[in-house]
């Protein structure tokens, strides 16, 4: 009994695991896309913060360098004039009486003081000095010049105090102190007087630091001296407060001596920033951080601070997690998209793939005998137009083998469909065994069969013929514990060499020698053309 093979393709496998690799696939690289934006959006708010911070920069420093100029122009105003006084003859003279024992009671000296006192009255109040005063060999006071809102100086002692000490040496002083008198914040410049290289006395000069020295638009300005410590701002509660990040501090001297109004600065501890060049003034991470700009001022002893506040950095900050959210959004929809796009083309050509295999199958059931495995009946008709064309074409001849199996109905009658299945099977085999690669085999139906020998004459293809006629008289079929079951077949053969036949006409032929070896007894060969050669086996 034959069978016929299922036409359903193989189920393609299961389109989830495509699926969750793909979401696996598409949340990795999600997670590398996001990395990469972050990268990407930290360079460039960096390199944004760096243009941004140049720029501030350069604006705080402008206003620095123009701050630093005009304390510059003051500082350089008060030296003078204590350089000045110290070349005049009437300080010269003055302080050489003096250093000769001349009481400043004489009546000449005193003439000469008084006239000294409104010079120096004069240019503190025409130059806008804090202090002119001329000091003898000891220290004392003997003419001062003073705004009219402080006591005179004339007869203070200051032999302990640091400018008397350093002046006493030969040495110009200029420091920042806080006055024991006025309490104001000052910068002194001291000059010693030397006469034939002898000190005879100093004549000092200060510069009070007060707000108007800074313009009003400079709020966050401030000035420190050589030490880091705030002498001038507009905020009081900055001042006396020593910058961390400055240079150590250097302590007063051993005497004491009142440079802060007798009381140490208190820390004001800086903090990097969130960018190189930014600061945090209070806590890191509170407020607002600045940025710093600075200049010294008189050969380093005094420093003007510009701070600039760096409020775009916080919207550099927004502006950069939103460009990471809207970048790894847009990143994450890209790779989701092409992972599905990918998904979807890997899902369709596994789809293509068992379709194709369909397509195959199918064509392969239409040329292909079911029960076995050979040309079937409209394949080997094709092949034999195919052939018949070629002789035509060519000029080359063409063999056809009709064969029939003897008494296959009893087979299938005594021993069942399943037994003449198999012999059908097995006489297919036994046939193919013999022919040639170039040869066409198929099955007509039933237990009729069709072979198709190309570019083969007569002579040759008779010799096939008997060929496959012993092959399967000698191969029995083994059948039911062991039994040999035989089988002989019956063969009409022609062979044509004229390109006017036709595939009709050659079935008729071969078919027509078939029935001639029937008659004949079955087990023959008979050709339905000469040459005539014996067609039936020899008896025995």
């Amino acid at each position: 009994m034959e069978t016929t093979p299922s036409l359903a393709p193989a189920a393609p496998a299961s389109a989830r695991p495509v699926w969750i690799g793909a979401a696996v696939v598409t949340l990795v690289l999600a997670a590398a896309a996001s990395l990469g934006v972050d990268a990407m959006t930290q360079r460039w708010a960096a390199d944004a913060a760096q243009r941004q911070w140049e720029l501030e920069r350069a604006r705080a420093q402008t206003l620095a360098v123009a701050i630093s100029a005009g304390l510059q122009q003051r500082l350089a105003l008060a030296r003078g004039v204590a350089l000045s006084f110290t070349q005049g003859a009437e300080v010269r003279a003055v302080l050489s009486q003096r250093a000769a024992g001349v009481a400043a009671t004489h009546p000449a000296l005193a003439q000469r003081l008084s006239r000294l006192d409104e010079r120096l009255d004069i240019a503190v109040r025409e130059l806008g000095l804090g202090l002119i005063a001329v000091a003898d060999l000891h220290g004392e006071v003997v003419a001062a010049g003073e705004p009219p809102s402080i006591p005179s100086f004339v007869g203070k002692q200051y032999s302990e105090g640091p400018l008397y000490a350093q002046a006493r040496q030969g040495r110009s002083v200029r420091m920042f102190l806080v006055g024991e008198t006025t309490g104001r914040r000052s910068v002194v410049f001291a000059e010693p007087v030397m006469v034939q290289d002898r000190f005879v006395g100093y004549v000092g000069v200060s510069l009070t630091l007060d707000e108007s020295l800074l313009p009003v638009q400079a709020s966050d300005a401030f000035v420190t001296d050589q030490h880091g410590v705030v002498v001038l701002s507009h905020d009081w509660q900055r001042l006396f407060r020593r910058l961390v990040h400055e240079p150590s501090w250097s302590p007063p001297p051993a005497n004491g001596w009142p440079i802060y109004g007798g009381q140490p600065p208190r820390l004001w501890p800086w903090y990097p920033g969130p960018h190189p060049g930014l600061w945090w003034l209070e806590a890191p991470g509170e407020g607002v951080p600045v940025v710093e700009a600075r200049t010294d001022i008189f050969e380093g002893l005094l420093h003007t601070h510009v701070l600039q506040p760096a409020h775009w950095f916080a919207d550099l900050e927004q502006q950069r997690r939103r460009l990471r959210i809207l970048g790894t959004s847009l990143a994450v929809a890209v790779l989701g998209s092409f992972v599905l796009l990918l998904g979807t083309w890997w899902q369709g050509r596994r789809h293509r793939q068992a379709l194709e295999a369909l397509n195959r199958e199918l064509q392969r059931i239409a040329v292909t005998d079911a029960l076995t495995g050979i040309a079937n009946r409209r394949s080997i008709l094709q092949q034999l137009d195919d052939e018949l064309r070629r002789l035509r074409r060519h000029g080359r001849p063409l063999s056809v083998l009709s064969l029939d199996l003897d008494y296959f109905k009893q087979v299938n009658d005594r021993y069942g469909h399943a037994v003449g299945d198999a012999m059908l099977q097995h006489v297919v085999r036994t046939v193919q065994q013999q022919l040639r690669a170039t040869d066409s085999f198929g099955r007509i139906g039933g237990e009729e069969f069709l072979v198709l020998l190309p570019e083969t004459g007569a002579e040759e293809a008779q010799k096939v013929a008997f060929k496959l006629r012993e092959a399967v008289a000698r191969s029995p079929l083994t059948v039911h514990e062991g039994t040999p079951l035989a089988m002989t077949v019956s063969i009409g053969g022609l062979t044509a060499t004229e390109a006017e036949w036709d595939a009709a006409r050659l079935l008729a032929l071969a078919d027509a020698a078939l029935y001639e070896a029937k008659r004949a007894g079955r087990d023959c060969v008979r050709w339905a053309a000469p040459p005539a050669t014996p067609t039936c086996p020899t008896a025995g």
